[in-house]
């Protein structure tokens, strides 16, 4: 289920989707990259980027999990 957008809400997609974009520099790994391993469409993943969508508990665990890094760092950016 979608949340609705706020003020709250935006801000921690804002930081969830930097600290993806963080990380993802860091293993030197692209967002197109990203996509492929999580199996979809990349101009789906930049769009939910861009547009700073909510991502469910699952989805940020899908993404550590390819990224290999944790939820936790994805969420509050902390150092593994």
């Amino acid at each position: 289920m979608n949340t609705p957008k706020n003020g709250k809400y935006d801000k921690l997609a804002s930081i969830f989707w930097s600290n993806v974009d963080y990380v993802l520099k860091e293993r030197n790994m692209t967002w197109r990259e990203l996509a492929n391993k999580l199996g979809i469409d990349p101009r789906t993943l930049s769009s939910k980027k861009t547009s700073n969508s909510n991502v469910s508990i699952g989805s940020a665990k899908e993404m550590a999990e390819a990224i290999g890094t944790s939820v936790d760092r994805l969420l509050y950016g902390r150092a593994e």
